[in-house]
């Protein structure tokens, strides 16, 4: 039995994981991958004509079923060169290295070679098409890579023909799932079993609920968890993040505190996120209610998704039940695996203790 599936079965027979038989399937696809690219790079080291490098794997399913778990698994035993970045992380660099390429030849290949003199392999966590802007470049991004000898693995919640479904001049973005659906194996963890906190989201001790703006729970709150370093905070100033001026209810060493009109209601990107996420341990967001449109819950899983793959955790003070947030119905499956990760990132506040 190779090492993957040896250090799979051992945390089944462990009790660290359950026996899944989509779990166990989707073990062996990964096998199975692994074996190509080791491969795949013994015959590009020994011969001199080009080998095809194994596109990679999008595997799909709901929220909490393992598949993050499982890649990580997998990531464990692979021994090549490998970049992890969350899809949101990885789409903010593209564009922001595009906008310095302007005018510069291909600047897909530019971007994309830079990639691959880090990685053999990229892994891109949570794939989801919110935009015209990721949608149009997709195709390119994919195919570069395979041209460059780089594979890719992703993850998501949706399968490939449903991918930006509805979105604006959708038919720039079919090529990039015919590439998927003809080059990668792609997986779907079919049940619904959800692996992750059970815990209702109104019994968190992170998610709290307001009842008025001048509501004491909220310096209560930012006192609590801001614990020696209150002495030492501010009150509504300033602050510059991602070159772009953000109003700061509070803010000290370890944690920043915002009301979500500041974050969620206002033209923000995720670099700004990633700039805020990463500038502090905490962040605490306040007047939660329910999103007036679509615009304001992507920024939000935005956030969300953000802190959760640099565990950084967030908590919330809200007029409404947080599973209430979003009344709509295009994101509503994206917006569960929003919560599904609020819920998780319990295990991120240990870091503050």
């Amino acid at each position: 039995m190779s090492a993957l599936l040896q250090d799979y079965e051992d945390k089944v027979q462990s009790g660290k994981l359950k026996k899944d038989p989509a779990q166990a399937a989707f073990v062996n696809v990964l096998q199975a991958f692994l074996l190509q690219c080791i491969s795949f790079k013994e015959k590009s080291l020994w011969f001199m004509k080009k080998q095809k490098v194994p596109a990679g794997i999008y595997v799909y399913g709901k929220v909490g079923v393992g598949k993050t778990m499982l890649l990580d698994l997998f990531l464990n035993h692979y021994p090549h060169r490998c970049v992890r970045m969350h899809f949101y992380t990885f789409m903010a660099q593209v564009h922001k290295q595009l906008r310095s390429l302007q005018g510069r030849g291909d600047p897909i290949e530019k971007v994309m070679a830079g990639f691959k003199q880090q990685a053999d392999l990229l892994f891109l966590d949570e794939f989801l098409v919110e935009d015209i802007a990721d949608a149009s470049l997709l195709k390119n991004i994919l195919e570069t890579s395979t041209k460059m000898g780089m594979s890719i693995i992703t993850s998501g919640n949706t399968a490939p023909e449903d991918l930006y479904r509805d979105g604006f001049a959708r038919d720039r973005f079919l090529p990039a799932i015919k590439h998927i659906k003809k080059n990668m194996e792609v997986f779907h963890m079919d049940h619904d079993v959800d692996y992750r906190n059970h815990t209702p989201l109104d019994k968190l001790p992170y998610v709290l609920t307001m009842h008025g703006e001048r509501d004491s729970i909220l310096e209560e709150t930012f006192a609590s968890y801001s614990q020696e370093l209150f002495e030492q905070s501010q009150f509504d100033q300033i602050k510059i993040f991602n070159h772009r001026s953000f109003a700061v209810r509070g803010y000290n060493k370890r944690l920043v505190w915002f009301e979500i009109d500041t974050l969620c209601h206002q033209m923000r990107a995720p670099e700004d996120f990633m700039a805020i996420v990463d500038s502090y341990d905490c962040i605490m967001l306040s007047s939660l209610k329910t999103f007036s449109g679509d615009d304001a819950a992507r920024r939000f899983m935005s956030l969300v998704d953000i802190a959760y793959d640099r565990k950084t955790p967030l908590i919330l003070l809200s007029y409404v039940d947080i599973a209430t947030l979003y009344s709509g119905k295009r994101l509503q499956e994206a917006f569960e695996r929003t919560t599904s990760r609020l819920k998780d990132q319990a295990q991120f506040f240990k870091k503050l203790d």
